[in-house]
């Protein structure tokens, strides 16, 4: 019997990882059913995701949350403390519950959640691959209380000693560093690229001459994370392009409140109502008619977490403007010239207007880097990540006999 945990994901948050993870599973195990531990919004966007012979393998399992009895923070707070219980006692079903050949697969709870389920594991034989999102980034760039106290619940859990308890990372830039600033053991966490199910041929290809020439911020807009508010100051430095009808900036996904003081008219918004994301086929149909996506991110940000938006330009095959970063480092070494990554948003301006003046002496280069992402992109598949998966187990494996 296989095992898929995701407590605290609702609706269409981590829907395309945790799709993918589970039709992976079923592959590595094609004589396994899986139990999907989750919320009931979330089952619903993951099922619409797997194929009809997948859907007949998964039984899903909802969790449910009581509610603050009134308003007010008194009354939030002891609701979330009703939560992480009712989050232990499933974990602890689950982990009792399991037989020793079986395999529990952890996509995500909350922090203490994580470390309270690695916390009994040590007591048990079963099998577990638990994944490691962002709280790791907080080992090196914690804003908040919080998220210092995540970052030391994952460094207390890294020190607990559970058997057949193997970490995941979701890019392939994060173990190198964990291991080498001695967080993890290299034989005790797997890496992969973020897997993505049903990758078709996606026909996303726009002609630089088809103006104007688009350019989208991917995903959730956040000025500390993500500076995402540059977008809005490249947008007003080109004014007089957009004026013109030469180039078009967007945010297409959700905008938030962070960058709200950088708000200008010369940013086009598609983007979901309030604090909800865009309906996915709007959202893909939107990706699929820009020529380019966009990445301001830190250097210190998305080191040990994966992005979505990322996934999503290597999906959609839209090469990147972006400033350096770690991540687009290992990208352009592996998948070749896939936009252009600079130091300033000064460089930045001075290429869209290079393009802008001349897209025809651009279109070769262009096609090429649509052409580099196609051919990374098979990196992606449920098919490349469940072997790469299987390689890094079978090695774990053979290195513990």
């Amino acid at each position: 019997m296989l095992h898929f945990i995701d407590q605290t994901s609702e609706d269409k948050h981590h829907m395309v990882f945790n799709a993918s993870m589970i039709s992976i599973l079923l592959s590595l195990y094609p004589d396994q059913m899986l139990t999907a531990y989750g919320i009931a919004s979330n089952h619903v966007s993951i099922y619409s995701l797997l194929t009809a012979a997948e859907k007949k393998r998964v039984v899903f399992s909802t969790i449910e949350y009581t509610k603050p009895a009134r308003n007010g923070l008194f009354y939030k707070a002891l609701n979330y403390i009703k939560k992480e219980k009712t989050r232990m006692r499933q974990m602890d079903s689950i982990v009792t519950g399991a037989a020793a050949e079986d395999l529990i697969f952890y996509s995500v709870s909350s922090f203490y959640c994580f470390y309270y389920f690695k916390k009994i594991k040590t007591k048990y034989p079963v099998p577990v691959i638990a994944t490691l999102h962002g709280g790791i980034d907080y080992f090196y760039n914690p804003q908040s209380y919080m998220e210092r106290i995540n970052a030391w619940y994952h460094k207390r859990m890294f020190k607990l000693d559970a058997p057949n308890f193997k970490y995941l990372l979701l890019n392939k830039i994060a173990k190198s560093k964990l291991v080498k600033d001695g967080y993890l053991k290299a034989g005790e966490v797997m890496e992969i690229e973020h897997p993505y199910p049903n990758l078709g041929a996606v026909q996303t290809f726009v002609p630089l001459t088809q103006t104007p020439l688009t350019i989208a911020h991917l995903g959730s807009m956040e000025a500390q994370r993500k500076h995402s508010h540059y977008l809005y100051d490249l947008a007003a430095r080109s004014a007089a392009s957009i004026q013109g009808g030469k180039l078009k900036f967007q945010i297409i996904g959700l905008k938030n409140a962070s960058v709200k003081n950088w708000e200008n008219e010369w940013v086009e918004e598609v983007v979901g109502k309030a604090t909800s994301y865009l309906e996915r086929s709007v959202y893909e149909q939107a990706v699929k008619s820009i020529h380019y996506s966009i990445f301001f991110f830190p250097v210190n940000e998305y080191i040990c977490r994966a992005s979505g938006a990322t996934v999503d330009t290597l999906v959609f095959e839209k090469p990147v403007f972006t400033l350096y970063h770690p991540y687009f480092e290992y990208l352009f070494k592996v998948a070749g010239n896939v936009g252009y990554m600079v130091n300033t948003l000064d460089e930045m301006k001075a290429i869209i207007n290079q393009i802008i003046a001349d897209p025809g002496r651009y279109e070769a280069e262009y096609r090429l880097q649509c052409d580099n992402l196609k051919q990374f992109k098979n990196k992606l598949t449920v098919e490349s990540v469940a072997e790469d998966l299987r390689s890094q187990m079978n090695t774990l494996s053979n290195s513990m006999n």
